[in-house]
């Protein structure tokens, strides 16, 4: 029970929060297949700031363990400070780390426990929102969880959260204008 346990009463908002779950590695030894362009990320952000309190997160090299994928350069950090900059970034948001987190993923385990709102990636993007209840909508172009109905069958069973698997992009903004 990941959310009773590291709820806080460090991490609350005016707004509901919302956490975008982004990545851009190698996916099967390729490039990136299923990730928020700035493109989306602007699209989605425009039409929710105003309802959530949006929290980003992009964890980077010194934040998490190498699993052998290469992660790239998005250029989105700059661009979301400027463009959207009541929008958090969870990585600067460690950097302050409030609640006295002994790591990243402390950190992001706490955070992610006060939030019933997520946007995610497939792989462990997806699979750590869908530990915390509420709504994770999943973009998720291909992988094997698409053969295997992970996001029907397994995803759901992590805290019961609403599991809901886009696509395509989309797909995607048509989740987030029903969902959110």
């Amino acid at each position: 029970p990941l959310k009773e346990k590291y709820r806080n009463d460090i991490y609350r908002y005016e707004k509901p929060m919302l956490i975008i779950a982004n990545r851009y590695n190698t996916e099967w030894d390729g490039p990136p297949v299923s990730y928020f362009s700035i493109e989306i990320l602007d699209k989605m952000i425009t039409s929710l700031k105003d309802q959530y309190q949006i929290i980003y997160n992009r964890p980077q090299t010194k934040d998490i363990v190498n699993d052998n994928s290469i992660i790239y350069d998005l250029n989105e950090l700059n661009w979301l400070k400027e463009s959207h900059p009541q929008v958090l970034y969870l990585s600067d948001m460690f950097d302050e780390n409030k609640i006295g987190a002994n790591n990243f993923n402390h950190f992001q385990l706490c955070v992610y426990a006060n939030c019933e709102n997520f946007i995610s990636i497939h792989g462990g993007t997806a699979t750590l929102a869908s530990y915390f209840n509420g709504k994770n909508l999943i973009l998720s172009k291909k992988g094997p969880e698409h053969y295997f109905n992970c996001y029907q069958k397994f995803y759901p069973q992590f805290s019961g959260a609403d599991i809901y698997h886009a696509k395509t992009e989309s797909e995607l903004l048509k989740y987030v204008s029903q969902l959110f």
